[in-house]
């Protein structure tokens, strides 16, 4: 596979798809440090993000069409590239075809069986079970299927090889996405109520309930006695920090992550919109946590066993061999 000119797809938005925009970001330094030239394509995307791809002196290119339009397609061969790594919820059927039939190798991203139904050179999924082999009759000719495949942002590896003191009584709140029924506010709230010092995400909506916004997510992350995350990106960074986890499932397409969770004995997630008790739930396991030293400790070692923070790398040069 050609990787001299990148064309990386983020389908993201201000509110959301904060997951594809990190391993987007993730690939882009693998890349990058290998001399790649990348261009990132994206419809909307936090400036803030947008600045760390640009500090790689990675290109960004945002585009007024659907990612899923074949106009956009034409762009993107318009510009050169020789790959495309697409990173979406969506089919990309129709734009693949175009990359296709104008030579260009597509990679895609794979979060849950129904997106295995696109047409691409290389398929990408962090499940321990996957069924896409079986799908090869709409021209999948690699499957890269696990969880060391996992890209990890250089800040977030940057911490793990550091030296750093958790805080014992520090609880870390990240659910992710747009948070319509206020669960992560509501999560929040509770916990300050029983005295625990929590921190979310600047941009989080549990920050709407108390003072406890951080700017330096990664670090917040890397200190953080507790975790509670989304089976999201939130998690494989969680793990490779090794800072142990009270994980949550929102969605469809977190459903591999939680199977890796399972799996591992890491945990087994609280489906929180679904279960009566799920925030109660969540919160008697963070409490149980906070209460055993040896337990997150053993957590701890496994996860870094899990993720070790070269999936990038790795992926990049198998790219490069395919």
């Amino acid at each position: 596979m050609n990787l001299e000119e990148v064309a990386l797809v983020a389908d993201a938005s201000l509110g959301s798809g904060l997951g594809h925009s990190m391993r987007c970001l993730a690939l882009a330094e693998s890349l990058v440090s290998r001399g790649n030239s990348v261009v990132l394509w994206f419809r909307e995307m936090p400036e803030r993000i947008k600045r760390e791809f640009e500090a790689l002196g990675v290109e960004t290119c945002q585009t007024s069409w659907s990612l899923t339009d074949c106009q956009f397609a034409s762009e993107v061969i318009g510009a050169g590239a020789t790959t495309v790594i697409i990173d979406s919820y969506e089919d990309f059927s129709d734009v693949a075809n175009a990359f296709r039939a104008n030579r260009i190798a597509t990679v895609t991203f794979v979060d849950h069986d129904d997106q295995a139904v696109t047409p691409t050179d290389v398929f990408i999924r962090f499940s321990l079970q996957s069924r896409i082999a079986a799908r090869n009759k709409v021209g999948v000719s690699t499957e890269l299927r696990g969880i060391e495949w996992v890209p990890i942002r250089r800040k977030i590896t940057d911490l793990r090889n550091a030296s750093l003191d958790r805080r014992e009584d520090l609880v870390l709140v990240s659910i992710g996405g747009t948070d319509p029924l206020g669960i992560e506010s509501q999560l929040v709230e509770v916990l300050l109520d029983l005295g625990l010092e929590v921190v979310v995400g600047a941009k989080s909506p549990g920050g709407q309930v108390g003072k406890s916004l951080i700017d330096d997510f990664p670090l917040a992350l890397a200190t953080s006695a507790v975790a509670i995350v989304g089976c999201g990106i939130t998690v494989w960074e969680a793990l490779c920090l090794g800072t142990p986890i009270v994980p949550v499932l929102f969605a469809a397409n977190q459903e591999d992550v939680s199977d890796v969770l399972r799996r591992s004995s890491i945990g087994n997630p609280i489906r929180i919109r679904e279960e009566v008790n799920g925030i109660q739930r969540v919160v008697d396991q963070t409490l149980d946590l906070l209460r055993a030293p040896d337990k997150r400790a053993a957590l701890s070692v496994l996860s870094c066993g899990l993720i070790d923070g070269q999936g990038g790398d790795r992926l990049v040069e198998r790219l490069g061999r395919s």
